[in-house]
């Protein structure tokens, strides 16, 4: 038992996974890839902001907040510049090729199920309470586990849903 280089390619593709699960019903956010990201004359989302994140991301690094074109072009030319300051394993990693992708942001609470995979079946072990930044909403600072919710069925069944349609086993 394993799992194929080509599946954690896969699921490591911010841009793939959101695409699958905008097809398959999972999700309503909209994303736009790098190159058409690059050719935008105006704000794709009037109304809504997004958030700006390399394809294959590394938590926060490089991600960004959007309410604009010209918030996007201000962050890909970072970007594209490398004037950042990280670490460079996290560097060589979430720029090693795949760009950036531009995704509507969620409206609602942040929550991650956690849980685990064993002979094929998801399960879930609690779901966690993020707690993010107050002057950038794009940085995580800290989380409540377990966090009782009263969707947790409906969350649950989200989430095994999409294990199912990634081939997540």
């Amino acid at each position: 038992v394993g799992c194929s280089t080509k599946k954690v390619d896969l699921v490591l593709n911010k841009a793939a996974v959101r695409s699958m699960l905008s097809q398959a019903g999972l999700t309503k956010l909209r994303a736009i890839e790098d190159q058409a990201l690059r050719e935008l004359t105006e704000w794709p989302l009037p109304g809504r902001a997004a958030f700006l994140k390399p394809i294959n991301g590394c938590g926060s690094t490089y991600v960004r907040r959007c309410t604009s074109l010209q918030d996007v072009r201000e962050h890909l030319a970072a970007w594209d510049s490398n004037a950042r300051h990280i670490r460079q394993f996290v560097a060589d990693y979430v720029q090693a090729g795949l760009g950036m992708f531009l995704e509507e942001e969620a409206v609602g609470e942040l929550l991650s199920l956690e849980g685990y995979c064993h002979d094929g079946r998801y399960f879930a072990v609690g779901i966690t309470d993020r707690t993010v930044l107050a002057r950038d909403v794009a940085i995580e600072m800290g989380n409540t586990f377990p966090c009782p919710h009263p969707r947790r069925a409906d969350i649950v069944a989200k989430v095994e849903a999409i294990h199912e349609l990634l081939g997540i086993t």
